[in-house]
């Protein structure tokens, strides 16, 4: 897995490509460059340093999250005791990660494409025994009306 993506792939509603990606690509460098040493730092403290808009660096750090920019871990923690500062932390991206964490809904949608498929399966099943039975009852009737209509031709 590449650590810094040669192309990154911004969008949403305002992106621009021809006006945007090269700014906001030199951007998320900038921020990946200067966290990369693994310090914990203020969003205030990254925009002091590498002169960038707090809401940039935000936005950026969130961006390093997405497996389309390199899955980087950003950790979070609360500075001080006031409970409204935090600080971010930049950890390369751990191989040995599982699959991504599902949200409530994707489980909720796996759980119950499973219930359908069982269920699904189940009545499968039923309909291949009856119809197993009913193979079996059409040879009983056809055998029956061989031997009757041989017995119609003896007489």
């Amino acid at each position: 897995m590449s650590t810094s993506p040669e192309r990154p792939h911004f969008d949403g509603p305002e992106y621009v490509h021809g006006r945007d990606n090269d700014r906001l690509s030199t951007q998320l460098a900038r921020v990946r460059g200067f966290m990369r040493g693994g310090e914990w730092q203020t969003l205030a403290e990254i925009a002091d340093a590498i002169d960038d808009p707090i809401t940039s660096i935000s936005a950026q750090l969130r961006h390093l999250r997405k497996p389309r920019f390199g899955k980087w871990q950003v950790d979070r923690r609360q500075r001080g005791k006031s409970g409204a500062l935090y600080e971010y932390r930049l950890r390369p991206p751990d191989p040995n990660a599982a699959r991504p964490a599902k949200s409530k809904r994707r489980d909720f949608l796996d759980r119950q494409h499973q219930s359908e498929i069982n269920y699904l399966k189940e009545r499968n099943s039923e309909l291949r025994e009856k119809n197993a039975l009913l193979e079996q009852e059409n040879r009983r009737l056809r055998d029956a009306l061989r031997a009757h209509g041989k017995q119609l031709r003896l007489i």
